[in-house]
Parts: C-alpha cells; sequence; structure tokens
C-alpha cells in the first residue's frame, strides 16, 4: 500500500517537469508584454501600421513647387511683388469761393468838395479879368485837390492858349482827353487841341482834330 503511494507520487512529480518547461516561456512572454504595458510603450499589433508610424513624413511649411516646362527644364517661381501703398491726398471738402474783384478806385474829380468847387469858380474869374498867371496857379491848387478832374485839364489848356503856348495847350488838352468818356467834354479837348495845332502851324495835328470833332459831334 505504501509502495504504490509512492510510486504515484514520483509518476506525477515526473509528469510535472515537461509541464512546467512548457509553461515557462508563456510566462516570461506574459512577464514581457505586463512591463512593456506598464511602461506606456504601445507595441502595434500590425507590422504595416508599424512601418506606417515609423515612415510618417515630417510636416513642413508650404513650399511653391518649381513649375517644370514643357520642354522638361525647371522653372523657378519668381518672388510676389508687392505693390506699394500710394498715399492720396485729400482734396478739400470745400472749394474757396473767388474772391470779389474789386473795384477800381472813384475818380477824384472834386464835384464833391466844395473847396474845389471855390478854386474853379475863382480861376474862371481871372482868366476874364486877363490874370492868366494868378489864374494857372490857382488851376494847380485845384488840380492838386482832384488830380482826375478834367475840367482842371480844360481851364489850364485854355490859359496855355491864351499865353501863346501851343506845346503846353496841347499837352493839357491830352490829358484831360483821358480823363473822361462824355463824347460833349471830348469833343471840347478836340477843339482845344486843334486851336494849338494851328498855333504851332501843325497841319496834320490840325486835320486829325477836325476829324475827331466831326466823328464826336455825331454822338450828340
Amino acid at each position: 500500500m505504501t509502495m504504490s503511494i509512492t510510486t504515484t507520487s514520483v509518476g506525477s512529480k515526473t509528469a510535472l517537469k515537461p509541464a512546467i518547461l512548457v509553461l515557462l516561456p508563456l510566462m516570461g512572454i506574459s512577464l514581457l508584454t505586463g512591463c512593456q504595458s506598464m511602461t506606456g510603450v504601445k507595441k502595434s499589433s500590425s507590422p504595416y501600421l508599424d512601418i506606417e508610424e515609423k515612415t510618417r513624413p515630417v510636416v513642413t511649411a508650404p513650399t511653391t513647387p518649381a513649375k517644370v516646362q514643357e520642354n522638361g527644364a525647371k522653372r523657378t517661381p519668381l518672388p510676389e511683388y508687392a505693390e506699394p501703398s500710394i498715399q492720396s491726398q485729400s482734396l478739400p471738402s470745400a472749394i474757396p469761393a473767388p474772391r470779389p474783384l474789386q473795384r477800381k478806385a472813384a475818380l477824384r474829380d472834386g464835384s464833391n468838395i466844395p473847396a474845389f468847387s471855390k478854386l474853379m469858380a475863382q480861376a474862371q474869374q481871372q482868366i476874364q479879368a486877363n490874370q492868366l498867371n494868378a489864374a494857372e496857379q490857382t488851376l494847380i491848387q485845384a488840380q492838386r485837390m482832384a488830380p482826375q478832374s478834367a475840367a482842371v485839364y480844360a481851364r489850364l489848356s485854355e490859359v496855355a492858349l491864351k499865353k501863346r503856348q501851343g506845346g503846353n495847350a496841347e499837352a493839357m488838352a491830352r490829358k484831360g482827353l483821358m480823363l473822361t468818356s462824355n463824347p460833349r467834354q471830348q469833343h471840347a479837348f478836340w477843339q482845344l487841341i486843334l486851336a494849338s495845332a494851328e498855333l504851332q502851324n501843325n497841319a496834320a495835328l490840325a486835320g486829325q482834330a477836325r476829324s475827331q470833332i466831326q466823328k464826336l459831334a455825331s454822338q450828340f
């Protein structure tokens, strides 16, 4: 009875040895697998996925590929041209109004100056009294008071004719002629010029004066 039990235990020990030898490699593999899972390293179960992970390209900034022409030569793209910014000048919101034309200063003809009228009346009396030098001085005073007065030059031309100064009479008459646009006054000045031309024996000037007198006479 005792012998059979011993044989059986010995036989069981003998039978367990090959089984343990078979299990040891499997236990080692499982231990390795557990260690890998503990270190956080994932092992792909598919060899194709493993190759894909190893050969995955590095992502870089996109570059402009060189264009290939039809003849096979590579064409390097030109850099993009940035147009310069042009600063436009802002137009004024409102166009300034044109400046009004300045009116010409009124002619100082002495018509509104009482002292001028008094001097002109005094000069007329002196001419009638044949006080020509005194009349000339009085008219010069009036001319300084009203330099644009045509009447002053008409009286000065008359005084010069009485003093038989043909050239001076013509000069005074022409100055007065430039200061008036009245046809009657222009007619009177050309008569003074005609008298000065006859005094100077200037036939050409006399003919011109007669022509102007005739032309102006038709306007009034």
